[in-house]
């Protein structure tokens, strides 16, 4: 990963966080996926309470 790149990923980190504790109160599910990967890169824990996972198991499973 090039010094661009993590600047990105460190960019959309921090920009997930900010927005973490508003997707906690929200009645949806959102998803983040990483377009380069096809990964879920975020989901909000009400979509993972209705899958029953957490993210790193949801991560694992991949993109297929």
């Amino acid at each position: 990963m090039n010094v661009s790149e993590r600047t990105l990923v460190q960019r959309v980190e921090d920009n997930i966080a900010s927005i973490a504790s508003v997707m906690e109160i929200m009645p949806g599910v959102v998803i983040i996926h990483d377009l380069r990967t096809s990964g879920v890169v975020y989901m909000s824990p009400a979509g993972l309470r209705r899958l029953n996972v957490t993210l790193q198991e949801l991560q694992d499973m991949g993109a297929d």
